[in-house]
């Protein structure tokens, strides 16, 4: 990180509580932290890098349906919800081609291969209600082709 003016309002936007959500040591610690070294290394290669990420919240599978079930921190009625999951969408352009990765990650202990939380970016749209890249990708065989 330099020292530049523009860089340390940045690096202070970081630390706005509409820029946080609590996300489980264990995540934060190991496969996010790999995500984000991927991210940093992607960027020296790429001439441009698009990096959207955000909690989600996700219901469990019971043998009766779909639950919501979260954990909060507080007391009521002052209370801050868990995620249950948290996304990054990736997008780079080198020499006029378009890469995406899509990655959604379980809000605690999971696996290092970053591989088993690659999903198709229309199952993000559906999860999380956004498009992440809505002027990017907005030609439809390109968008399957990344996808």
């Amino acid at each position: 990180s330099t020292s530049t003016p523009s860089s340390n309002v940045s690096r202070r936007s970081t630390f706005y509580l509409d820029n946080m959500a609590p996300q489980d040591s264990l995540l934060n610690r190991g496969p996010w932290l790999k995500l984000e070294e991927l991210c940093r290394s992607v960027a020296q290669v790429a001439d441009e890098v698009y990096v959207v990420s955000g909690p989600l919240f996700l219901p469990e599978r019971e043998k009766d349906g779909l639950r919501m079930r979260h954990r909060v921190l507080g007391s009521p009625p002052s209370v801050t919800w868990v995620p249950s999951h948290f996304f990054k969408v990736v997008l780079a352009e080198r020499g006029g081609v378009s890469y995406i990765g899509c990655f959604v990650l379980p809000n605690g202990k999971c696996d290092d291969d970053l591989s088993r939380w690659l999903v198709p970016l229309e199952n993000l749209e559906a999860a999380a209600g956004l498009i992440p890249f809505p002027d990017a990708l907005t030609d439809e065989a390109a968008r399957d082709a990344l996808a």
